[in-house]
């Protein structure tokens, strides 16, 4: 396809823009129309973007006209489309809509695209079906776009109108519809795989289908559309999430003829078995029949301004983080979205395991017929997308909303047969080899949020206002929340605060940055309450960052000890210049805390519960480590050497500190820890931990 050009209608103007993918706002910034919401205080000059209709004009045509002419388009809600005159409606963010269209002879076809805002839209709705209860905004929940648009704790009211993407689907004869590609089996060496594949077929065509040195070919035509291909792969690579083997991919290679050209796909497959245990006493990940240690992160949009979630430099500078921290999973948060196809091919060549929420969140839902209609349609085109990333290990039905219900002692929570019905019938009509679970947290009906089945978010650290000991009272078979807030570097800092304005940990543009509600005093109780000291913003800035660090290696540590099988930190990114739980600014800058989390993540850990030291490894290895026990004080008192062989998953006694044994350093050439009884006040453990992150950050620049 061939974009002549992209027009915005500013008052009865039309200016030239960006061709897709298209965000109204960054238009407008780069135009000079508007400041840079991300900025300063400018994000509530600007809410009027979201309030107000906006019209794009996109003229293009195609290099070769085909006989059936079809194009693609994602956009933003409510939005009405004109192809050449021809119109269509978009109701959700989160579908490929694909229009038929007659191109014109011999010049370039329109495409007029009129956004409505979203807001004014839905008021009818819920007039007519009701209101709903909803965290943040009272609207969101009837549309189908990325809940954090409207505003979240760590996130701006930023509303976008967006064209994520316009493409030229046309065909003559034959289009590929989708695949499936599915491992049944693996045994004495042998992989059993299955291959579907699904064709619009309107003129005969030969299919040739090549995986692993195996090749297949196939006749399809009008009465036989579909192919359906079984085979045994001998001694097959395996992907393996990260620290547990090689992520390998097959290429998989598609060829057929459309009538008049040949088309060859490529599509990135691996062969493996995925299966999530639940019971009484378990809850995590078994690959390949080998069971998982989860730990990672929670992943939310990259951006603001979401045509950047195709910015493939961030996704792989986030990526390079993830994979420095030894991490192995990321948790597709559900106020977001559908990460594009990079997102997953990418992750899936590193090893990363994918937990994908449905984009539904601290709510109840809509459960009129138009919305369950349209939930149907979203999810049977996302799932036969998603089902063939390997990486993909569960589909999370939403993000708290029985939790909150709970919590808010409701009788009955509109929307919960999405989430019990609608979406894993769904999961398991278009994607069986992936596993459902149905919210986070989630175990018992009576008690979602429960450590003693499912999974759990650990907030009475930051929510409850507990100190850190809190982690030690926990025994959680699988945390996949928890976490600290901390300010962003100066790189970011540098977006909140006008240049040349002195800055205090409470000043008004700082405040406007942490969109928690008490977000800057809770950070300051915290320092408070353990005697963290500061007499400059510098050391301010410095102290929440090392503070952050402290909780979250401490609560890690806890849950390896205590025998939890998986942490998901909240949170890895930002999605604007923020004071928030994230460990990577937006300025994609690593916080000081980032390097105590590597710690935690290593391969193995010594670290002590009740004056005791243990080994917990993920691998098996015969380890030497250096022990130097030390008074309050600091004065040393011994030194000693250990040879173990660690185990996988065991917590192993090392050592048991004597009274006056208080502090103590654990080491070899690649790890570094420091225990401290719980007499020693995070004042004192600051220098501490400072050597630790040098350590593990210098390990890196290494």
């Amino acid at each position: 396809m061939e974009i002549k050009e992209t027009l915005l209608k500013i008052d009865n103007d039309w200016i030239n823009i960006s061709s897709p993918p298209v965000s109204i706002y960054e238009e407008l910034v780069k135009k000079g129309i508007i400041e840079d919401p991300l900025k300063f205080d400018n994000e509530s000059k600007y809410m009027w973007v979201g309030n107000k209709t906006w019209d794009v004009k996109i003229r293009f045509r195609n290099k070769k006209k085909k006989l059936h002419n079809r194009i693609k388009i994602q956009s933003s809600p409510y939005a009405k489309i004109f192809i050449n005159n021809r119109k269509y409606d978009i109701r959700n963010e989160f579908i490929d809509y694909i229009f038929d269209y007659n191109p014109v002879d011999n010049g370039y076809n329109e495409i007029e695209i009129n956004f409505i805002p979203p807001t004014d839209i839905v008021q009818e709705d819920i007039l007519k079906y009701g209101f709903v209860f909803s965290e943040i905004s009272s609207v969101r929940p009837f549309i189908r776009k990325p809940q954090f648009a409207y505003g979240w704790d760590w996130g701006p009211y930023l509303p976008d109108f967006l064209i994520y993407k316009i493409e030229d689907v046309s065909y003559n004869f034959v289009y590929l519809k989708d695949f499936y590609f599915q491992t049944l089996s693996i045994s004495e060496g042998v992989a059993k795989v299955l291959i579907i594949l699904n064709f619009h077929v309107e003129k005969e065509s030969k299919v040739k289908l090549t995986i692993a040195g195996y090749t297949g070919e196939f006749l399809i035509n009008e009465v036989k559309q579909s192919i359906r291909w079984e085979l045994q792969i001998k001694n097959p690579k395996l992907w393996f999430p990260m620290g547990y083997g090689e992520p390998y991919l097959y290429d998989l290679i598609i060829e057929y003829n459309d009538g008049e050209e040949d088309i060859i796909s490529r599509k990135k497959v691996g062969i493996l078995t995925k299966e999530l245990v639940d019971n009484e006493n378990h809850f995590y990940f078994k690959i390949n029949g080998i069971d998982i240690w989860a730990k990672g992160y929670n992943w939310i949009p990259i951006h603001s301004f979401l045509t950047n979630i195709y910015n493939k430099e961030r996704i792989m500078k986030l990526f390079d983080y993830v994979v420095e921290s030894r991490a192995n999973m990321l948790r597709i948060w559900g106020g977001g979205l559908y990460e594009n196809e990079f997102f997953y091919e990418e992750s899936a060549k590193r090893g990363i395991m994918i937990w994908q929420d449905f984009p539904f969140t601290c709510a109840e839902y809509p459960e009129h017929k138009e919305f369950i209609e349209e939930i149907k349609k979203e999810t049977e085109m996302q799932l036969i997308q998603l089902r063939n990333y390997a990486n993909l290990v569960l589909l999370c039905g939403n993000n708290e909303n029985e939790w909150i219900y709970k919590n808010y002692n409701r009788r009955s929570m509109k929307g919960a047969i999405i989430f019990s019905k609608i979406l894993p019938e769904q999961v398991k009509e278009y994607a069986p080899n992936i596993p459902y679970w149905r919210s986070s947290p989630w175990g018992r009906e009576e008690k979602p949020n429960s450590q003693d089945r499912g999974d759990i978010h650990i907030w009475d650290f930051w929510h409850k206002f507990k100190n850190y000991d809190i982690f030690d009272k926990f025994k959680p078979l699988f945390v996949s929340e928890f976490g600290m807030q901390a300010l962003p570097s100066d790189k970011t800092l540098d977006f909140i605060f006008p240049s040349g304005r002195q800055r205090y940990p409470f000043d008004y543009y700082l405040l406007l940055h942490n969109k928690h509600i008490d977000g800057q005093q809770r950070i300051a109780y915290y320092l408070e309450i353990n005697k963290l000291r500061y007499t400059n913003f510098e050391e301010y800035s410095k102290l929440t960052q090392i503070f952050q660090g402290f909780i979250l290696k401490y609560a890690i540590e806890s849950f390896r000890l205590n025998g939890a099988k998986g942490a998901l930190i909240w949170q890895l990114n930002d999605c604007w210049p923020v004071v928030s739980w994230s460990v990577i600014d937006f300025m994609l800058e690593p916080k000081l805390s980032f390097w105590l989390v590597k710690s935690a993540f290593n391969d193995y850990i010594v670290s002590g519960k009740n004056r005791s030291l243990y080994l917990h490894s993920f691998i098996d290895k015969k380890l030497k480590f250096t022990i130097e026990t030390y008074s309050k004080e600091n004065f040393k008192i011994k030194e000693m050497s250990i040879e173990i062989m660690a185990k996988p998953d065991i917590n192993i006694l090392l050592y048991e500190l004597s009274d006056n044994e208080q502090i103590v350093k654990i080491y070899n050439d690649e790890y570094l820890n420091y225990y401290f009884v719980q007499e020693i006040e995070v004042s004192k453990r600051i220098k501490f931990l400072e050597e630790i992150i040098n350590f593990f950050r210098d390990k890196n620049r290494s």
